[in-house]
């Protein structure tokens, strides 16, 4: 009986004990036959078998529970689904596949296309980080001639409902461009999101990466007052901003708008998966005070031409900060952005800008940049 002692579970060691002792009992009975005897044996060893791979995986369930021991699990990020969506044999892919080390189903899609106006997969991302300006980069890219930009966020890759529709879906969510256009998409959703980096090196490894980031603390309440405007037109009910950040005195990591400023976190994962070369981080807050600069560097880093510079931009006193010219018509950010801050306690920003450096020290020695954050 010691022998099965260490099974974690009562109920399933009485299991077993039960089969060894009916299996001891069949064996001593004398008036069985040979043939008989042998066959209890067989019966009753099938019995511990399934009791004991039961044991196991209950012992398994248990150890992962109260001694926290990972057991991985099959990657679901990638659904072979995507493929089938195609209806192109992997077999019948062109050997270009290999060359431009684009995945098959990119690839039958690139070259369905040919030159000409047509809607084609975005060969750069800006994933993020929402309230830190993703809007104003994207606007900002729209002024260069070989820039077409996706209107709308398409949460293709973020989304499992959407990543199921597959490749054409997306691509048909893209805009009309020539064949020398780069075609950029924007989804904030992205940069958080677990299965969005691989998801997107598996469609195109080559993808450039574009974040834009901000103060930490000044992005958190940023945050904070977009999802209380969004409350108040749903008339709902919503706390202060000291209220939902601290709780007991300690820093509360359940308010998603601090969480989602801790972007080392997350952005590990993107490094991990993507060469450095193709991940750009763009300063927010120089896109507010040089965005000709900060958008040159970006031109820079997507591999096109400089068609951006100071006479694109012109500072609306009203607005406090740019807006945007193409030399014919004005165009600023709609109202909804650059709105005004609730004052916040100074205690609780101290608080929150003290648990932020640490993690902002990390974050630039990940990406090799400093960025001017108290």
């Amino acid at each position: 009986m010691g022998i099965i002692s260490w099974i974690p579970c009562g109920i399933v060691r009485k299991g077993i004990c039960k089969c060894m002792y009916t299996m001891k009992e069949d064996y001593l009975v004398e008036n069985q036959g040979s043939q008989t005897k042998k066959k209890s044996l067989r019966s009753n060893y099938k019995k511990i078998i399934v009791v004991l791979v039961i044991a196991v995986f209950l012992g398994l369930a248990i150890a992962s529970k109260v001694y926290h021991i990972h057991i991985p699990k099959k990657n679901v990020c990638i659904d072979k689904n995507i493929v089938e969506i195609t209806n192109i044999p992997i077999g019948d892919i062109d050997q270009n596949a290999k060359r431009e080390n684009l995945s098959p189903m990119a690839l039958s899609i690139a070259n369905s296309q040919g030159p000409g106006l047509h809607r084609r997969l975005p060969k750069a991302l800006i994933i993020g980080v929402q309230k830190s300006g993703t809007g104003a980069l994207l606007k900002m890219m729209n002024l260069h001639p070989e820039v077409k930009i996706a209107t709308r966020e398409v949460h293709f890759f973020d989304l499992d409902d959407n990543y199921s529709k597959g490749y054409e879906w997306y691509r048909h969510q893209m805009p009309l461009s020539f064949e020398s256009q780069l075609t950029i998409e924007k989804t904030p959703g992205y940069c958080d999101s677990r299965c969005t980096p691989e998801r997107i090196f598996a469609l195109n490894p080559k993808m450039k990466i574009l974040i834009i980031v901000r103060d930490p603390t000044e992005r958190a309440i940023s945050q904070y007052v977009h999802t209380s405007i969004n409350m108040v037109k749903r008339n709902e009910l919503f706390d202060t901003f000291e209220n939902l950040a601290i709780t007991d005195g300690q820093i509360n990591l359940k308010f998603k708008s601090l969480k989602r400023s801790i972007y080392v976190n997350y952005m590990r994962t993107w490094f991990d998966i993507f060469p450095r070369d193709q991940i750009h981080v763009v300063d927010g807050g120089k896109i507010v005070t040089d965005p000709a600069g900060e958008l040159q560097r970006v031109e820079k880093f997507l591999g096109l031409r400089n068609a951006i510079s100071k006479n694109n931009f012109y500072y609306n006193k009203t607005r406090g900060f740019y807006c945007m010219t193409d030399g014919v018509t004005r165009t600023c950010l709609q109202m909804s952005k650059g709105r005004k801050h609730p004052e916040v306690d100074a205690s609780v920003l101290e608080q929150l800008r003290n648990f932020y450096r640490p993690y902002n020290k990390e974050f630039e020695e990940l990406v090799g940049q400093k960025f001017d954050w108290p």
